[in-house]
């Protein structure tokens, strides 16, 4: 689970949310979800790469 933190942590650090609302922005994409936002679908997305699920 350690692991999953670091990574957690890491993605954060790279992938902050409000770079994702811009770039979203950019792209006219509106996120119509209210609890599961496109922020945390990319980090979602990126653990499970990294459990190669």
């Amino acid at each position: 689970m350690k692991k999953s933190t670091t990574f957690t942590n890491f993605v954060q650090i790279l992938l902050k949310e409000e770079d994702v609302i811009s770039i979203l922005k950019e792209l006219n994409y509106k996120d119509t979800a209210r609890k599961f936002i496109a922020h945390q679908l990319l980090v979602f997305f990126m653990h499970a790469a990294l459990a190669q699920q």
